[in-house]
């Protein structure tokens, strides 16, 4: 199943999801409950921010997660940003650790970033395992934020067990709505199958809304992005998730965020490994999806979505929303053992 979170707006039973007054407006993290799963929140890591998205009559509010990978370009995962499930949206990047504070979207628009346009290979499947589940969202301006580095080597099985962090604005319990940074200390539990990397432990690990996260390692003493969180395969938050690996899809990124040239090279830089070229574009805050040239939009999967944001999310609203989210992840979850069954 897809790793973003998706609150689907019923407007009987909902009449919005966001409170007028900022306390319960995007339903703040019980600071008791278990983060990210089993991490702190995490004031730091300015290069990991809030990929939003919207609809036209802004009813529902969409959340992943990205990390930033050059001035102008973060990467996060394709199906937080594939058009066919994000029809005419509007995307923005919030930089900050907490959206709670924002209790509607007309609030929460001012505060950011314009995307120019987002892209997700060609490659890319939106059925499970999700191949290539894997896009880059362009910003309008530069950001002064020093961009994470991304893994160009090729994984080696001597990474499992090596130390790593999770970090990402995804649920820290199950059916939750979370749009606060959480980070987790955890381990790389294993290579996961063509593009993948399994990153968690029992005790930490990532739930709905940390789609396109980044997992972290130290290589060289410098903390690297290794890669993006993307799906797992069963509902509940309960184990760790595959990660989309950098070293696989390098080309597909240098596409947008070309790598710093070498020392001494003359200025003459050049690309990592493999991985798919080439995709569909999006444009981002303050314009509608459309189709361009070159690379394809991405999807929305398992983002996280509030419903409308010009009413009140009472106790039964709340609920509703929570079983709406469990029953998308069982159907990711069976369509996914399906898959494997074939």
């Amino acid at each position: 199943m897809n790793r973003s979170a998706l609150l689907v707006v019923l407007p009987l039973m909902l009449p919005g999801c966001f409170s007028p007054t900022p306390d319960p407006g995007f339903e703040p993290v019980d600071e008791a409950a278990s983060p990210i799963i089993g991490g702190m929140a995490d004031p730091g890591d300015p290069a990991v921010m809030l990929l939003v998205s919207y609809p036209a009559d802004e009813s529902t509010l969409d959340t992943c997660s990205a990390a930033l990978i050059s001035p102008t370009v973060l990467v996060t995962a394709a199906h937080c940003v594939d058009a066919a499930t994000h029809p005419g949206h509007t995307f923005g990047i919030y930089a900050q650790p907490d959206a709670t504070v924002y209790s509607t979207i007309a609030k929460l628009k001012p505060k950011l970033l314009a995307v120019k346009s987002v892209h997700i290979p060609v490659a890319y499947d939106p059925a499970p395992p999700f191949r290539a589940d894997i896009g880059v969202v362009v910003l309008a301006q530069p950001v002064d934020v020093t961009p994470l580095p991304i893994n160009r080597a090729t994984l080696k099985p001597e990474l499992v067990g090596t130390p790593a962090r999770i970090v990402g604005y995804g649920q820290t319990t199950p059916g939750k709505y979370n749009v606060k940074k959480y980070a987790a200390t955890t381990v790389v539990q294993s290579i996961g199958p063509e593009d993948t990397v399994i990153v968690g432990d029992a005790m930490h690990r990532s739930c709905v809304g940390d789609s396109g996260g980044p997992a972290l390692v130290k290589i060289d003493g410098v903390e690297t992005l290794l890669g993006v969180d993307s799906y797992t395969e069963t509902s509940g938050c309960i184990e760790p998730a595959n990660y989309r690996r950098m070293d696989v899809f390098t080309t597909f990124l240098d596409t947008y965020a070309p790598p710093p040239p070498p020392p001494n090279d003359g200025g003459m830089g050049g690309s990592g490994g493999g991985g798919a070229g080439g995709g569909s574009s999006t444009t981002g805050t303050g314009a509608s999806t459309a189709a361009s040239g070159g690379p394809e939009p991405a999807s929305s999967g398992g983002c996280d979505v509030h419903g409308d944001p010009r009413g009140d999310l009472g106790t039964s609203a709340a609920a509703m929303l929570a079983a709406t989210a469990l029953w998308r992840r069982r159907r990711a979850a069976k369509r996914a053992r399906s898959a494997r069954a074939i």
